[in-house]
């Protein structure tokens, strides 16, 4: 990435691993969800990747879409009508984060094709700030990975190959249970044993 400036990539890193000790663990909530599972999360978080991609997002805005929705699914219940509702509104607030000119919120009803109103979308949006305590700013594996991925030299195909695994992980709930960093540095490793395993041309075998 060009815009990342290597020569902090380290300090970089340390302060996201810092960062990071002050997140708390979110595995176990689905013990207190009565009307959801993990299946329908599944399904939640493989549309709102289609969602991520129709709107031509950036990659931290869906990391950060996936750790709102399980922030507030591990702080309330919810009823599974509104988990489609919970999906909008975190990515609201994450392309308000992420974006100079953030997705209208007429957007996000268009794409429920109108299952919510605007007022649904904003009074969520409202009770989830207020939960966070405004506070969204978060290390996501992606976040460590880009990091990571500078600092191995990873080429394109290589760098690519580690954004759709990261996507993998975030559609498992059980990957809930290992930091960020820890999925991030999974990710690394097995391209980096792939490439070592299969003299740099794994991709092009594979293909």
């Amino acid at each position: 990435d060009p815009q990342i400036n290597t020569e902090y990539l380290m300090e970089m890193y340390q302060n996201l691993l810092s960062e990071e000790t002050n997140l708390k663990p979110l595995f176990g909530y689905m013990k207190t969800q009565n009307d959801i599972n993990e299946k329908m999360r599944a399904m939640l978080i493989d549309w709102i990747i289609d969602v991520h991609f129709k709107f031509k997002l950036k990659a931290d805005t869906l990391f950060l879409t996936v750790w709102l929705i399980d922030k507030y699914l591990s702080e309330k219940t919810i009823k599974r009508t509104k988990l489609q509702l919970l999906g909008v509104t975190s990515m609201l607030i994450s392309c308000k984060y992420e974006k100079i000119y953030s997705t209208e919120v007429f957007d996000f009803v268009y794409i429920t094709e109108n299952s919510y109103e605007k007022q649904d979308i904003i009074n969520l949006e409202l009770e989830m700030l207020k939960m966070l305590k405004f506070n969204v700013t978060v290390p996501t594996a992606n976040s460590f990975y880009e990091i990571i991925a500078n600092l191995l030299l990873f080429n394109e195909q290589e760098f690519f190959l580690g954004k759709y695994l990261l996507e993998v992980f975030l559609l498992d709930y059980r990957s809930l249970k290992y930091k960020p960093s820890e999925i991030a540095n999974t990710v690394c490793f097995l391209i980096m044993n792939h490439r070592k395993g299969n003299g740099g041309n794994y991709l092009d075998e594979a293909a």
